[in-house]
């Protein structure tokens, strides 16, 4: 029975040789493309750090509309920066502005009083302003319920 061999670009010199008659490839060729994929065929560095910008494109636009969170998405970036780029990593993490929520949240799971106060009052100003523009009052508990959770998340945090 002959195999389907992935193209020779995928695979090493010493895989390349096996014979294409060979009833199975050589046991350390099992995770071939699925390795390939992950490090050169696709390149997902680049993709990483797509991620990445999106991120912070978020979160700066969250710097600006109170009721878009800018932690989390500069979180998500520097994961995925730290997969794709480690120099774009390290300037997102000492970035004067951007830098110290992550840091606090990395090395202590910490929360500044300020941010827990904005997001509060952003969250407040959400639950006033969802049954003013005609939603039914059934989303409005919806939303109550897990603004309250997310809202007893950030209180239970620590402090900086």
């Amino acid at each position: 029975m002959q195999l389907l061999r992935p193209p020779a670009s995928w695979i090493s010199t010493d895989q390349a040789r096996w014979s294409k008659n060979a009833e199975s490839p050589p046991s350390n060729t099992a995770n071939l493309c699925t390795g390939a994929l992950l490090t050169g065929c696709l390149s997902l560095k680049y993709l990483w750090i797509g991620f990445g910008w999106f991120f912070v494109a978020l979160g700066l636009i969250g710097i600006a509309l109170p009721l878009l969170p800018t932690t989390p998405f500069l979180l998500l970036a520097a994961l995925c920066f730290s997969k794709g780029s480690d120099k774009i990593y390290q300037w997102l993490i000492t970035h004067p502005t951007l830098g110290p929520p992550i840091n606090d949240w990395q090395e202590k799971r910490a929360i500044t009083r300020r941010s827990k106060i904005i997001a509060t009052a952003s969250m407040l100003v959400l639950l006033v302003i969802t049954p003013l523009v005609g939603a039914p009052l059934w989303a409005a508990g919806v939303q109550a319920v897990v603004l309250s959770i997310v809202a007893t998340f950030l209180w239970r945090q620590a402090e900086p």
